[in-house]
């Protein structure tokens, strides 16, 4: 039996992507075991696919580094850059490792063409560019196609039908919509029920100037329910893991862009706007409601008044 790892100690939604790969390990090896080393807020991802075994990162280096090294991997995958991602991946014990080497996943990292490394060392040479999809990065390394995984849904009780979900918030600032432009999302659908989807943490940074639309919905692990959520509801989000969720199920959602690529992120990137800024900080209320608003229409997500 094969011992294989799968190194993302990044976002949800880098784990989410690298989760891609594996239908394709398990298609060209039926007999092998799969390790997956990610962060504690995506552990619950190993649902989405058949993983083995879960080593979590806690800031625990050390501990971590001699668990994993504890076992001799036939093969070791990381399919995102990073310090910790690189560290672990060149410290690991592997035969066959394969993998993007960057010690520090800097905020434009997107933007930059990225080789693939191969050790022990290999004749051929394959970059991921910067034109093409995150998938990608996963399909030039198992040289097969790869695709979002579904969740699979179970019958939900919810009353929230018909409502407006909008998730605001990212762990870059830049991507995160400002107050203002959360209310300007509310007052575009003034006659319906608008959730902002976040954590705790997140909206508790929220006041109490949101219009009486405006209710929030907190994070959970119930991703069968979310999804549920976005397959019943209009669904409006910065580049984020729920996007992420949106996208493979192709529900009615808009993808809110700005220095990120959406046809890099999305598979139906035709459901997106992007401002020509660095950073939503950068966008003025009126700029965004407008062009917001003229998406929104088009995609007939908004009636024309």
């Amino acid at each position: 039996m094969k011992n294989i790892l799968l190194i993302s100690i990044n976002a949800i939604g880098d784990t989410y992507l690298s989760l891609s790969s594996v239908p394709i390990i398990r298609e060209n090896c039926n007999n092998c075991l799969i390790t997956l080393l990610c962060k504690p807020d995506s552990i619950f991802l190993s649902n989405l696919c058949q993983i083995d075994d879960i080593l979590v990162f806690e800031n625990n280096f050390v501990e971590c580094l001699r668990k994993l090294r504890s076992v001799k991997y036939d093969e070791v995958y990381s399919f995102f850059p990073g310090r910790m991602n690189t560290l672990f991946f060149l410290l690991s014990k592997g035969m066959k490792k394969t993998g993007y080497v960057n010690f520090r996943k800097n905020i434009d990292w997107h933007t930059n063409s990225q080789k693939i490394t191969y050790l022990p060392p290999q004749e051929v040479t394959k970059y991921w560019y910067p034109t093409e999809r995150y998938l990608d990065r996963v399909a030039l390394i198992l040289n097969k196609p790869v695709y979002k995984t579904k969740f699979k849904l179970k019958d939900q009780d919810i009353s929230v039908m018909g409502s407006i979900i909008i998730h605001p918030f990212s762990k870059d600032i830049r991507r995160s919509f400002s107050e203002e432009q959360i209310i300007a999302i509310a007052n575009l659908y003034y006659d319906k029920q608008v959730f902002v989807h976040g954590s705790k943490e997140e909206t508790e940074k929220l006041n109490s100037k949101l219009p009486s639309n405006v209710k929030i919905m907190l994070i959970n692990e119930n991703i069968s329910e979310f999804i549920f959520l976005l397959k019943m509801n209009i669904f409006i989000s910065t580049d984020s893991f729920p996007l992420h969720l949106a996208d493979s199920d192709n529900t009615r959602f808009l993808g809110v862009f700005t220095h990120t690529n959406p046809k890099s992120v999305l598979e139906n990137f035709e459901k997106s706007v992007v401002f020509d800024e660095s950073s939503f900080l950068k966008v003025g209320s009126v700029n965004f409601t407008e062009k917001l608003k003229t998406k929104l229409v088009a995609l007939g997500y908004l009636g024309v008044e």
